[in-house]
């Protein structure tokens, strides 16, 4: 009984160690391979607003032939002064009214579903609600979504607002940490010829295998992920995950059927400036002017000159490991100089000043941050008024 006893012991003492091993080994890739950003080790690193339950309506997603992932809300999501209608939100104040209409593109950071990062006051909505209180009689549709790039952002305008029935005056896409570096793409191969393509529909044709979405979510002790990088090695592996396309081995079939030599890009800068033209000149042919603002977030050298000790942007700031920044800054120096040579984009990187809780994780603005980022817009978009 007690050699028994004794290997029983062992062996779950070899186990534990083996896996504290796995889980030091997953980090480190994650953000030295995958360019990705810490999310702690152990246990998931705290942030003010922990990511919702997979039970929550307003964070399920599905698969999308075309964008990779979309909402799937059922029409159950409760959506801070607003209702979906399919892919868009509607604000209440002039949802049903006949005013001219601003339509909202981007990510995460603007999306209308994702409530958690600033108590569903995203920009959008605080954008809605300043110009109902200015008097212009113009409304705010968001179109923006997780995980979406300005790929992406130029694919919906052609598909879904292109058919809207609304007034449409302004298109506004909202982005930049989307386009960094290692985020959308399996390579810089598939970057150079198939810059179009996202990783998660390459993946899909590659292997004839659709993506899934909403798994049971895993290791979760109340808002606490426990050893977060061996669960999300386990998505990747099983094919359940955002990342699983980045280590694919696109095959001869598929190379041959879309692959082509002569392509105009060679970098993600070039085609976030491709997809931004295009999505300007689409937005004259819909008779809408677009704006496109280049978004804030932690990372950006020069923004530790501002950082006060314990505050959530400065431990937020002092969790991003020099990799990433390093690929961040890259990414961002080239479409701030490609962003000063069009009159339609405008900088707003140095607009978040990280000095004190303007950040709910290193990408996403806390309610403070939003307030900031829906003044800046709408002054933009009031400025052009009164002068058309």
């Amino acid at each position: 009984m007690k050699n028994l006893t004794k290997i029983v012991f062992y062996n779950l003492l070899v186990l534990i160690l083996l896996i504290i091993l796995l889980e030091a080994f997953l980090s480190v890739a994650r953000v030295y391979y995958f360019n990705k950003p810490f999310i702690g080790i152990f246990f998931s690193a705290e942030t003010s607003n922990p990511y919702p339950y997979k039970d929550d309506k307003c964070y399920i997603m599905r698969t999308h032939v075309f964008y990779g992932i979309t909402h799937d809300h059922k029409n159950e999501c409760k959506i801070k002064g607003g209702y979906a209608d399919g892919p868009f939100i509607y604000y209440d104040n002039n949802a049903n009214s006949q005013n001219d209409a601003v339509v909202v593109l981007g990510g995460s950071t603007s999306d209308g579903f994702y409530y958690g990062y600033s108590n569903g006051n995203t920009w959008p909505y605080l954008l809605d609600q300043k110009i109902n209180k200015s008097g212009l009689n113009f409304k705010v549709i968001n179109a923006a979504s997780g995980g979406h790039g300005s790929k992406q952002e130029l694919l919906k305008l052609l598909v879904d607002i292109s058919h809207l029935n609304e007034n449409i005056k302004y298109i506004i896409s909202f982005n930049g940490i989307n386009e960094v570096s290692g985020y959308d793409d399996v390579n810089d191969f598939t970057l150079k010829h198939f810059p179009s393509y996202g990783g998660k529909l390459l993946y899909m044709m590659n292997y004839q295998k659709w993506i899934k979405q909403n798994i049971a979510d895993k290791f979760v002790i109340g808002n606490v992920r426990i050893l977060p990088n061996i669960y999300s090695g386990y998505r990747y592996l099983t094919s359940t995950c955002d990342t699983c396309y980045k280590k694919i081995t696109l095959n001869d079939n598929l190379l041959s059927s879309i692959k082509f030599n002569k392509t105009s890009i060679n970098e993600e800068s070039e085609r976030w400036e491709h997809n931004v033209k295009i999505m300007n000149s689409l937005s004259e042919s819909f008779g809408a002017k677009y704006f496109v603002f280049l978004q804030p977030t932690l990372g950006i050298y020069g923004q530790e000159n501002y950082l006060n000790p314990g505050t959530r942007d400065f431990n937020l700031f002092n969790k991003l490991f020099e990799e990433y920044k390093k690929n961040l800054n890259k990414t961002y120096n080239k479409l701030k100089a490609k962003c000063s040579q069009l009159e339609f984009c405008f900088d707003l990187t140095e607009s978040i000043i990280p000095n004190g809780n303007m950040y709910s994780d290193e990408r996403h603005l806390s309610e403070n941050g939003n307030m900031i980022i829906s003044n800046k817009i709408f002054d933009h978009l009031n400025s052009n008024i009164e002068n058309n």
